[in-house]
């Protein structure tokens, strides 16, 4: 039996969420996977933002620098974000090509020591637009803390992706100089019945508990969205209550537990509320109040959306179009960014460049807002580098046989018990299977 605790969740990852993964296998898989012939090297980015790989870095990986070609250079990825858990969503069949930028400063076709590699990288989390309640939420990876990239060399790669200029809009009809943005405070701390895919922050069921965020350049006077999510554990029905800057912002009740044969181990409550500011800074105080003497409190999450001037914050900025979509060009008007680069991120495997123009200290590029769109400008210092891994055998399960039905993967820790399912189902069921781990 295992035992969860707080700071154990990296490595429960890895024993118990990953134990096996039962993937049903399908004849019209594509034949070979990319990673089934060539030199690959593993590495991966634990944020969302511009990634720099130079010399030292490749060095780093193993790489044979010698005469190495730096066109021959790609990087493959699929992204952020868990896999969907419905087979009828949409997921990649294989790693794809990203794009990226390269910088080969004397023109030669060769990896050099000022040569270097960017690319968009990623956080694990994935922020997914709630229709319903017109705000953004974020939804944590349950099974990473980062997101894996492919490094592949091919010196006789013709097909390399570059980062492409964006058509450009003309005749835009309005300005855009402020944008939708979000934050969240979100631990993974405890798992409260040492099983399933909840877990919860920190517990302030004796004091308050006090969360600090920091918007700059809020937009003066708009409304903000605040969402909580908290669990109690208590015999009676509990209070908690949501103070904004030392004025009282929310109250709500989370109703007591049952102290029936398996019922609710606590209760689970969200709330949002809608506030204004004129703060940068927002101050929030959580007060648990419960007649029960061993009651218990737990935060899952604070999230909270608002908006903010579109004015150049450190070396990087993420920004993203409006909420509201329409068939019209906009003009996006960034203070404080002129001279910077501006990327289209929206689709981080096929990254495009934004034509934009500057006037005093001001940039602007005109783009539609017919969808969602989400961007990145930045300057030369705010380049981020990967964690470096190490090269990866080739591998191709695409090029199974037919005749095998479901592949498990397991931790090599687990290869015995995984072996056994695999014979019992082979003989009780005459299901075929493959076993095999996840590198």
């Amino acid at each position: 039996m295992f035992k969860i605790f707080s700071f154990a969740k990296t490595m429960i990852k890895k024993y118990i969420l990953l134990s096996f993964l039962i993937v049903f296998f399908t004849a019209n898989a594509q034949y070979n996977s990319v990673l089934s012939e060539g030199d690959w090297y593993k590495i991966s980015t634990t944020e969302n933002g511009i990634y720099q790989l130079n010399y030292s870095n490749l060095e780093e990986l193993g790489i044979n620098m010698n005469n190495l070609q730096i066109y021959g250079l790609s990087i493959f990825s699929n992204g952020n974000g868990m896999l969907p858990k419905l087979n009828s969503d949409f997921r990649f069949q294989d790693l794809t090509q990203i794009s990226v930028q390269y910088f080969d400063n004397n023109n030669n076709g060769l990896f050099d020591p000022s040569d270097y590699i960017l690319f968009y990288g990623q956080s694990p989390d994935q922020w997914i637009y709630d229709t319903i309640n017109q705000i953004f939420s974020l939804e944590k990876h349950l099974f990473s803390d980062v997101v894996y990239y492919f490094l592949n060399y091919n010196s006789e790669q013709q097909d390399f992706k570059i980062i492409q200029q964006k058509s450009e809009c003309i005749n835009p009809s309005l300005n855009i100089s402020t944008f939708p943005d979000f934050i969240s405070h979100e631990y993974e701390l405890e798992n409260l019945i040492q099983s399933g895919n909840k877990w919860f922050g920190e517990r302030f069921n004796n004091q308050s508990l006090n969360i600090d965020f920091n918007f700059p350049n809020l937009s003066q006077g708009v409304q903000s969205t605040l969402k909580i999510e908290v669990a109690a554990r208590s015999l009676v029905p509990s209070n908690v209550n949501i103070n904004l800057d030392n004025t009282n912002l929310s109250s709500f009740i989370i109703s007591n537990i049952s102290q029936n044969y398996a019922t609710d181990y606590a209760i689970i409550k969200s709330e949002i509320k809608q506030f204004t500011t004129n703060s940068p800074n927002i101050n929030l105080e959580l007060e648990f109040i419960s007649n029960d003497n061993g009651a218990i409190a737990w935060l899952d999450y604070i999230e909270v959306n608002t908006s903010r001037d579109l004015k150049m914050n450190g070396n990087s900025m993420i920004f993203r179009s409006p909420k509201n979509k329409s068939n019209e060009v906009a003009n996006y008007q960034i203070q404080g960014a002129a001279g910077l680069q501006v990327w289209d991120v929206t689709k981080p495997t096929q990254v495009l460049k934004l034509l934009t123009d500057n006037n005093l200290n001001t940039l602007s590029f005109n783009d539609s807002i017919n969808k969602f769109s989400e961007y990145i400008v930045f300057n030369s210092n705010s380049y981020l580098i990967p964690e470096m891994h190490n090269k990866v055998i080739n591998q191709n399960l695409h090029s199974i046989s037919s005749d095998i039905e479901y592949i498990i993967v397991s931790h090599p820790n687990f290869l015995p018990a995984a072996n056994r399912l695999s014979n019992f189902h082979l003989s009780t069921s005459g299901l075929k299977s493959r076993v095999v781990t996840p590198s």
